[in-house]
């Protein structure tokens, strides 16, 4: 099938200078996104913010950046990304369905070699961010759009994704959805590319986008799904049954090439809850909304354009991603079911949809003005008009969006001076023998994820204010612990909940936990962590054996050691959330649920034939 770009004629495609042009403004635009994202890492021009050790403490960035390093390290070990983790709420799996976006930052860690360096980290996202442009270009391309169409389709690109919609979930760190937004962008034109031009390369570029999308963000690569079927009943008719094979083979190898962490994410469903996730919602721009009206009106006027002159296939395919993340969007705000799945944030990829129809009305309204005139003259005359009516016209709000997305605003990096001191305080008054039972604090804490790199201690709590997984039901909150006013709990059921916990150490936020633990007998007050809250010891026997006894020598995402167990009654309880996933290295042993008052997820208990010198309990998925 011959391929024919939209709105240009043969004798222009002949035209070097018109290729090089169009590489050269592709270029520019290339170019502005890096310097735009550079703008997020400190001084414009400088890599210094990006290679630094400094980690982004916006958002979930420092949560993507802890759980990318626990599920690199992981790949790197066992070739997969779950891991068990002991570091926060007495043991969780890390799966994907906690933090499922940190599935980005887990590919930047493993090429940076595995370890914990915030530098890979902001290298990727400068890296993956600045392809943007390259996306739209190679979108409608696929399309069929022409070269100045798909320039300034990736224009308006551009300016949503440094809009203060894109802006905002850049500090949120909604890595998977940006990312999955442009591999989104790029799989309708590579799908509408096969269709235009079957093909190894059209059918290779489908399957690369489709793979890079369910990585990224499989909600939206099953609303792709949605898009693709009706894609399919407009195209299918058109071709041989190879080419029903071809796209079919497309979305199982994209489906195929994610099989390990969607492996993982089926068989760990059971571990989300229904909470939804922490809102990092900004002040609402006040020329948002004018902008998307403006941007789905050109994108509608595209989409008539594009089925009148013979390309129905793509306007139908476009018309359906744009209705379908849109819709999607309207459900996740009014729908409270959805709302957990955060699909009220597919406004993004919708509007980089109606990007591509929109460039095409951009690049062809010259020609329209000049039938409507009768001359192209007259019509770039009227044309220019209408654009310097319409400039005079919305000059301030106009003036205030370039100015938004021109502004400097670079992303926090690494913790203030205050937070340093509050960590050097919390090294000097705790050990590696208990918890530390940490009450979550407001959005603006987004660094605590990052509190067993930094001060080498174990924690309940700290990784987030909402974290939908059944082991965060313990955590001390709002002054509220297990799910229950501190107010209402006694000093003999405090006192069972650190044994039980093994707390030594609790990091109050909150008034009523303040006013709680200085009224406990138990509990001494030993330091004010500035921009934290107040530290209070607990003056309890420690240890992480509820019944036996032993030492533990090695506690990590890899291995948990034991040695000189002495069991009773032919029992060890251990202070550590049980999961079927752990195995012991003997098999005489016996690893069991161990039910406790506190929450659904019970302790380990270890049936052993008598007292050993070392055991040692892995991870196996």
């Amino acid at each position: 099938m011959e391929r024919q770009e939209l709105g240009s004629a043969p004798a222009d495609r002949s035209r070097g200078w018109m290729r090089w042009g169009g590489r050269l403004a592709l270029a520019g635009l290339f170019a502005a996104q890096v310097w735009l994202t550079l703008g997020l890492f400190g001084p414009r021009g400088s890599l210094r913010g990006v290679l630094s050790d400094e980690p982004i403490v916006a958002g979930r960035h420092a949560l993507h950046l802890y759980h990318g390093w626990v599920g690199a390290r992981t790949f790197k070990d066992r070739g997969r990304t779950v891991a068990y983790d002991p570091a926060f709420d007495a043991g969780y799996p890390k799966t994907p369905w906690f933090d499922s976006g940190s599935k980005p930052a887990e590919l930047f860690l493993w090429l940076g070699g595995g370890a914990y360096r915030p530098a890979a980290y902001k290298l990727g996202l400068l890296i993956c961010w600045s392809l943007l442009p390259f996306a739209f270009a190679a979108a409608a391309r696929g399309t069929g759009l022409a070269r100045g169409a798909g320039r300034l389709a990736a224009l308006l690109g551009l300016l949503i994704a440094w809009s203060d919609l894109g802006r905002t979930r850049l500090w949120a760190g909604d890595l998977d959805l940006l990312f999955g937004s442009g591999w989104a962008v790029g799989a309708l034109g590579a799908l509408l590319a096969y269709h235009a031009a079957p093909g190894v390369r059209s059918w290779s570029a489908l399957t690369l986008a489709g793979w890079g999308l369910c990585f990224c963000h499989p909600l939206l690569f099953a609303a792709f799904v949605l898009v693709v079927l009706v894609f399919y009943l407009s195209a299918g008719g058109r071709h041989r049954l190879g080419w029903h094979g071809g796209l079919l083979a497309a979305c199982t190898l994209a489906l195929a090439g994610n099989a390990p962490w969607l492996q993982d994410a089926c068989r760990f469903w059971w571990l989300r809850t229904d909470a939804a996730p922490a809102s990092w919602e900004s002040a609402a721009d006040s020329t948002l909304p004018p902008l998307v009206l403006l941007l789905l009106g050109l994108s509608a006027v595209g989409l008539v354009s594009l089925q009148r002159n013979g390309h129905g296939v793509a306007a139908r395919t476009l018309g359906a991603a744009i209705l379908t993340c849109g819709g999607l969007a309207l459900a996740g705000q009014s729908w409270d079911t959805l709302r957990p799945l955060g699909t009220q944030s597919f406004l993004v990829p919708a509007l980089f949809a109606a990007a591509l129809p929109a460039g095409h009305t951009l690049a062809r309204s010259k020609d329209w003005a000049g039938r409507l005139t009768g001359s192209p003259r007259r019509g770039a005359v009227l044309l220019a008009g209408v654009l310097l009516a319409a400039g005079a016209a919305f000059r301030e709000p106009c003036g205030r969006f370039a100015a938004r997305c021109l502004a400097s605003d670079p992303l926090p990096l690494g913790l203030p001076a205050d937070v340093w001191a509050a960590v050097e305080l919390l090294r000097q008054h705790t050990t590696t023998d208990a918890r530390i039972l940490w009450e979550e604090g407001p959005p603006a804490d987004s660094w605590s994820p990052l509190l067993p790199v930094l001060t080498e201690r174990v924690y309940l709590g700290g990784l987030g204010r909402e974290a939908p997984i059944e082991h965060a039901a313990v955590r001390l909150a709002n002054g509220q612990l297990a799910g229950r006013p501190l107010a209402e709990w006694s000093d003999a059921d405090l006192a069972d909940y650190c044994r039980r916990f093994n707390v030594g150490w609790v990091v109050c936020r909150s008034p009523a936990a303040v006013v709680r633990f200085r009224g406990w007998p138990d509990a001494e007050h030993i330091a004010t962590l500035p921009a934290v809250g107040e530290l209070f010891v607990l003056n309890r026997p420690r240890s992480y054996f509820l019944v036996g006894q032993g030492r533990i020598i090695r506690c990590d995402q890899k291995l948990l050691t034991l040695t000189d167990l002495t069991p009773v009654e032919g029992r060890v309880v251990l202070s550590f959330h049980h999961h079927t996933s752990l195995l012991p290295s003997i098999d005489r042993v016996l690893i069991e649920k161990e039910p406790h008052r506190y929450g659904t997820i019970p302790f380990i208990r270890l049936r052993l034939p008598g007292p050993m010198t070392r055991l040692t309990i892995q991870w196996r998925e």
